[in-house]
């Protein structure tokens, strides 16, 4: 699975307890902009779309997102910098550092520097 050798070459090797629930778009049958992997992996976790946050760097990510009920926050690339995303929440061109703040182009990071905790949690209030 990509997924998998992507994460064991960045993160630490028990970075599989990390998570609740782990879906791609080979364990779904429609990949997005279906809603159908957020879907999977809400109902793995156990948890309602109204206390999470997708976070997606593409406008197909971003309506798969939205048609899940998640509020999304789009981080863009070279490729979707110019793109413009209805719908996000955020869209900033990464999430940034306390040191290293990002570009925000839509919405609102609530005085904070970078993406964080408290910015997520806003989010869903």
């Amino acid at each position: 699975m990509n997924l998998e050798t992507l994460l064991n070459l960045h993160l630490s090797p028990d970075w599989p307890q990390w998570f609740a629930a782990i879906e791609t778009c080979d364990s779904v049958p429609t990949k997005k902009p279906a809603p159908d992997v957020y879907q999977a992996a809400l109902a793995a976790a156990g948890l309602s779309a109204s206390h999470c946050v997708a976070i997606e760097d593409t406008v197909n990510g971003l309506q798969a997102a939205l048609a899940a009920g998640l509020r999304t926050v789009i981080t863009t690339h070279p490729y979707t910098r110019s793109q413009v995303f209805p719908g996000a929440a955020l869209v900033l061109d990464g999430l940034g550092e306390p040191t290293q703040p990002p570009r925000l182009q839509q919405g609102d990071l609530c005085g904070q520097a970078c993406v964080n905790v408290e910015v997520l949690r806003s989010l869903v209030r």
